[in-house]
């Protein structure tokens, strides 16, 4: 099994066990931030719809129009 980047024939110092264990702990952070990811992008969608309308539109905006943007959110 392969781990973050790292060779099948590195040694490892840990049993099976141990790295099923780790693979249900990396699975269980990313499930939690997809679920975390999902929760903020369906809070700020009409947001995220302005930015991705204008960026349609023009392709580029700089920071301050995004800024813009965002503020004007705000309101």
């Amino acid at each position: 099994m392969v781990f973050l980047g790292k060779e099948i024939s590195e040694q490892r110092n840990y049993s099976e066990k141990i790295a099923e264990r780790i693979d249900e702990e990396i699975d269980m952070i990313i499930k939690g931030a997809q679920k975390q990811a999902e929760v903020i992008l369906i809070k700020h969608r009409i947001l995220l719809d302005k930015v991705a309308k204008d960026l349609v539109e023009k392709e580029i905006i700089e920071r301050e129009e995004f800024e813009r943007i965002i503020k004007g959110s705000k309101k």
